[in-house]
């Protein structure tokens, strides 16, 4: 995937932080387990028994280039979040097969799937086999995953992938998105609501729900699982405009992720220590929690959110970007 992947591996750092709407600490736990059935998934000749299953969920980026098409959609691998990453050269509908040499190589592939989650490393994977099905291509992208299998990979600096041998492998059965480029508080094709990945730089258009305010609802669905202008957070909740300071209903609060959430107890000032509380949400102002709890050395402390290229940070304080190439960060000074 060469630099293709740059952009939306800065995502996948910031998914993969787990920031949580409310609580003490990140909801990324360790996988244990293997996935159980996989149908049809895998390559010939390859065990696919101790395999995790992948749960796919909401897109989180869409860039629908021309010349090369990139999804970063939400995933689970049991409760560890996980970002599997689509990308496809000068997209058409057409059904796409991943274990052509080609789309074996990391910088070369032309249909590229891969996936990454976070634990106390970085964890790639790269599909070695499987089918991309896209069915629609130009104001709205769609399709369909089918029998992927997923082995874990490390990248060498030229951004060329080596399978580890005795390395994690990823099954996904099967699995749709349907999404589309959307700014956040932008307008989205109809029955799609724009909705905010984490941090908040970044979004995609995502299919509605049903779900009314107030309602329980399954924020690993393929789609808000809410109504419009509501996102799941445990429940349905409106949907805010994080960098704009968007304004939420009363005892709603907006944070990091633009959705609104109900007050934390306990608040945490910017500079304060969080102790444990690592990626919480902190230092409530203006209607909205304007920082995270982020590590520093071996502290954790509140810490104002910011944009790499904006004036976010007060005087004599950086934006330091929570990844390489990130649009997304924390200040300090």
């Amino acid at each position: 995937m060469g630099n293709r992947s740059v952009r939306v591996a800065a995502v996948a750092v910031a998914v993969g932080a787990g920031l949580v709407a409310c609580g003490g600490s990140s909801n990324v736990t360790r996988v244990d387990g293997a996935g159980g059935s996989v149908g049809e998934a895998g390559a010939p000749g390859f065990d696919t028994s101790r395999c995790f299953t992948l749960k796919v969920g909401f897109p989180i980026h869409a860039d629908l280039d021309p010349v090369f098409s990139r999804l970063a959609i939400n995933s689970w691998i049991g409760t560890q979040r996980t970002t599997l990453f689509i990308g496809l050269a000068a997209p058409a509908p057409e059904t796409f097969d991943l274990s052509t040499p080609e789309n074996l190589s990391w910088s070369l592939c032309t249909q590229c799937v891969s996936a990454v989650r976070e634990d106390t490393a970085q964890h790639w994977y790269q599909a070695q086999s499987g089918t991309v099905e896209l069915t629609s291509v130009e104001e709205i992208s769609s399709g369909r995953l089918s029998n992927l299998l997923l082995r874990e990979v490390t990248v060498d600096e030229m951004r060329e992938a080596t399978v580890i041998e005795d390395g994690e492998c990823i099954v996904l059965e099967e699995a749709e998105w349907q999404t589309a480029p959307c700014e956040i508080g932008g307008a989205c094709p109809a029955d799609m609501e724009c909705l905010g990945s984490y941090l908040s730089t970044e979004a995609a258009c995502v299919p509605r729900g049903e779900h009314a305010v107030g309602e329980r609802c399954d924020y690993q669905a393929t789609s808000t699982d809410c109504a419009a202008g509501l996102a799941c957070t445990i429940e349905c909740t409106p949907t805010c405009d994080y960098w704009n300071e968007g304004a939420c209903p009363a005892d709603y609060l907006c944070n990091g992720d633009s959705r609104c959430i109900g007050v934390i107890e306990g608040d945490i000032a910017l500079g304060e220590p969080c102790q444990s509380s690592q990626w919480r949400y902190c230092a409530a102002e203006n209607g909205r929690y304007a920082g995270a709890c982020v590590p520093r050395g071996n502290d954790v402390i509140c810490a104002r959110l910011c944009r790499t290229a904006q004036d976010d940070c007060a005087a004599g304080e950086v934006c330091e970007p929570f990844a390489p190439d990130s649009a997304d960060g924390s200040c300090n000074g």
